[in-house]
């Protein structure tokens, strides 16, 4: 769903403090994975025009993070990716891809037009179940399958071979 469109995540909701009582004011907070092409502002529009109820208040909250902008698969960049990816993981597929969680490659946009959020590591069933949660790791040979990428991505990037 978020790889087609902005998605939409109430994340915290409260009311009232009484099974009985109707509560004089709520509040929630809604929690948007703002598609690339798509703009906060725009989100909060359409969430206006849907919701429109002037008895309602919508706002943006702090920080306002807008979707990542999208990187060039013809760049050079992209190219010398690939190839590590290739003389790792030979088996791999190389395509773009839309990375649909937060990563910090926000911060490095500034830097270059072109950011690639990759993670050069093998991840089974169980690695998945474990993402940000108790006894996340990954495998002792999928951490040196991600130095090995690693080196070879910076050892094709200078030009030379990895040793």
């Amino acid at each position: 769903n978020a790889l087609l469109r902005t998605t939409t995540a109430p994340t915290v909701i409260a009311g009232g403090v009484k099974d009985n009582v109707i509560p004089s004011e709520a509040r929630a907070v809604i929690n948007f994975r703002t598609l690339p092409g798509d703009t906060s502002q725009g989100v909060l529009d359409h969430v206006r025009r849907a919701v429109d109820d002037e008895a309602i208040t919508l706002r943006l909250l702090d920080p306002v993070q807008e979707p990542s902008p999208v990187s060039d698969p013809a760049a050079p960049q992209f190219a010398a990716l690939q190839k590590s990816i290739e003389q790792v993981f030979p088996d791999a597929v190389v395509v773009p891809f839309l990375t649909v969680s937060g990563t910090d490659a926000r911060h490095f946009q500034k830097l270059s037009p072109n950011v690639y959020r990759f993670l050069p590591v093998r991840l089974g069933k169980r690695d998945l179940q474990r993402f940000h949660g108790i006894d996340e790791r990954v495998a002792v040979e999928a951490f040196f399958d991600a130095i090995r990428f690693y080196r070879a991505l910076i050892a094709g990037w200078r030009g030379g071979t990895e040793r």
